[in-house]
């Protein structure tokens, strides 16, 4: 397929594309409650009249299967499509009616994407080889959906998986593409101090559990950077403490939690013990207790505790490709590893994965803020520019037959 036939399709769904994009922005669900959203993809692809298998795995994630006129690879393409518990500070005649919620990372785009790609696909299934699973994944917020989804055995008959992210780094046209470890793998914690309190002017009477978190979170960062290898990137962010209510009273107990974040697995784990053993010290030193919780307490053994968005570099190379090949060389542009967090890493960590993201930054509209801030907006350029990534990747992979005559 030229470069011209993918333009001149994706142009007959411009109009539907900002539609759906705009429907899903005003009316967004927060993780693992997008009950409304799945209903509206699935009504969507039920107008569309395809020859798709259309299933519900999990309550609020919606699956499409598309088997072409041949045989061939089994292709994952994947949307989430959860938002944020965030209140939008946007004037737009489509700004979010939820109060507190919002589509502050993109997902509206990356859903609306998904679907014009099963309208357009579904519409030459006959020029289709093999079989692509279109998954619009609930709860990625969260960590969890990918999780549900694998659990249910989604990745057995899967070859290959691609999913994309808008950025508001990269500017609308642009595709950023990376190799290996791209994102972080993360875990949330929550510590709990217990000591003793009492009158703020007699502290020698108390231990203050206070006192005690503000050395135990100094030690841990400054440990942190003394027992790893500086050359691999780690952090440790503390996102909240909170403690006492009086001027004049010591606390007897002092919260606080954030993240860990590493590109390795096995670091992440290292990290971890090392949080644990200052507590451990630090309490010890002043006679108090601790408890800790990690995010993944309490999971089955055989699921891994976090993982690291791996793109795989055979299928890397395949995006990059099918983006010089179709749509320009001149349009990818590199980008660097992350300590952010993408649970499509569950999914990269058991078939051959690749997320490449898609540019949606222009100062002219204002949309240059970042992902998770209220005022977050997005060129809906970045609509098209996605629908054709997917569809200059299915032509790259030969899943797409050449048709005989051009596609209009």
């Amino acid at each position: 397929m030229s470069e011209w036939h993918v333009t001149k399709k994706i142009k007959k769904h411009t109009d539907l594309l900002i539609q759906w994009r705009r429907h899903l922005h005003q009316h967004p669900e927060l993780s693992f409650a997008e009950f409304d959203t799945a209903q509206y993809i699935v009504e969507q692809i039920e107008k569309m009249n395809l020859p798709v298998a259309v299933t519900r795995p999990t309550p609020t994630s919606v699956i499409v299967r598309l088997d072409g006129a041949s045989e061939g690879l089994t292709l994952l393409l994947r949307a989430d499509i959860d938002a944020l518990p965030i209140q939008e500070d946007n004037d737009l005649a489509f700004k979010s009616v939820n109060e507190g919620i919002m589509h502050a990372c993109g997902h509206d785009a990356h859903t609306a994407i998904l679907l014009g790609v099963v309208k357009i696909l579904g519409e030459h299934a006959e020029q289709i080889k093999g079989t692509i699973l279109f998954v619009f994944q609930a709860a990625e917020e969260v960590g969890g959906g990918a999780r549900e989804l694998i659990r249910t055995g989604i990745l057995q008959s899967v070859d290959q998986a691609y999913a994309i992210h808008v950025s508001p780094s990269i500017p609308t046209g642009q595709y950023g593409v990376g190799y290996g470890a791209l994102m972080a793998a993360g875990e949330a914690f929550d510590v709990e101090i217990l000591g003793s309190g009492g009158h703020a002017a007699k502290p020698e009477e108390a231990n203050d559990p206070i006192n005690i978190a503000i050395q135990a979170i100094t030690a841990a960062k400054q440990l942190l950077e003394r027992k790893t290898d500086p050359l691999h990137p780690k952090l440790m962010s503390v996102t909240y403490f909170n403690a006492g209510r009086n001027n004049n009273v010591i606390s007897q107990q002092a919260k606080f939690g954030g993240t860990l974040r590493t590109l390795d697995v096995n670091l992440l784990q290292e990290v971890k013990a090392h949080l644990v053993q200052t507590l451990k010290y630090v309490t010890a030193l002043y006679g108090a207790d601790f408890h800790i919780r990690f995010e993944t307490d309490g999971l089955p053994p055989e699921e891994p505790p976090s993982q690291a968005l791996f793109n795989n570099y055979q299928t890397t190379r395949i995006a990059a490709n099918a983006i010089e090949n179709h749509l320009g060389k001149d349009r990818i542009t590199t980008v660097q590893p992350s300590l952010t967090g993408e649970d499509f890493a569950f999914i990269s960590a058991i078939v051959p994965a690749t997320m490449v993201f898609v540019g949606v930054r222009n100062e002219a509209l204002d949309a240059v803020y970042p992902l998770h801030h209220p005022k977050f907006r997005m060129d809906e350029a970045v609509l098209e520019n996605g629908v054709a990534y997917f569809l200059s990747l299915v032509t790259e992979l030969a899943v797409w037959e050449q048709p005989v005559d051009p596609i209009n």
